[in-house]
């Protein structure tokens, strides 16, 4: 006789934050994000990035979100479906944390 056990599958997503002085701006047409310049410094590193990106970062920014959430506020306010936008995010968060933009 086989007995099979089912567990209930939890699923872990980290939770990450974007920095706080971090700025996203125009930069002739391209939209770029930035650090903030809090020391009088001229900071030169930027980052290009879609609108959608730049549109995720904003609504993403002053709070920890897990990548479950960026997928979710993606296809609430873009017409992509959830496979699409759980590959979008994916690259978003690696582009993102390779930058050093989210914590």
């Amino acid at each position: 006789m086989n007995i099979f056990f089912l567990f209930p599958v939890i699923a872990t997503f980290a939770i990450v934050k974007i920095r706080s002085d971090i700025v996203v701006d125009k930069l002739g047409g391209m939209t770029i994000v930035r650090q903030r310049d809090l020391t009088g410094v001229q900071k030169t590193q930027v980052i290009s990035m879609s609108a959608s990106s730049a549109w995720l970062i904003l609504a993403m920014t002053g709070k920890e979100f897990s990548e479950e959430d960026a997928v979710c506020a993606l296809m609430s306010h873009y017409d992509v479906d959830e496979i699409t936008a759980r590959g979008d995010v994916a690259v978003w968060i690696k582009t993102l944390k390779d930058g050093g933009i989210i914590e």
